[in-house]
């Protein structure tokens, strides 16, 4: 699991996490479920290691398709390059 961004509001109460997973995309679903799960601790131990901090962002966490949505976009192009290509010779 990669965290891909986080958006923080401007008066630091909230923090969007987005978060993705590379290379077992047939395992996301459960990963999601897993990140699910586990928020609620990830949460704790954030604000136990930021205790210095008055006040700890409430974490909600997304899961982020931008990069599996680039790696289709990439194919696609690499799928037409080698269709130029194949017409060409």
């Amino acid at each position: 699991v990669f965290v891909t961004h986080v958006e923080v509001s401007n008066d630091l109460h909230y923090a969007k996490v987005f978060y993705t997973v590379l290379g077992k995309e047939d395992q996301a679903e459960e990963i999601i479920k897993s990140v699910s799960k586990v928020s609620k601790k990830i949460q704790k131990d954030i604000a136990f290691r930021l205790r210095e901090m008055r006040k700890v962002p409430l974490l909600s966490f997304h899961f982020d398709l931008s990069i599996q949505k680039g790696d289709k976009v990439l194919k696609i192009l690499e799928d037409i390059e080698k269709e130029i290509e194949e017409k060409n010779e």
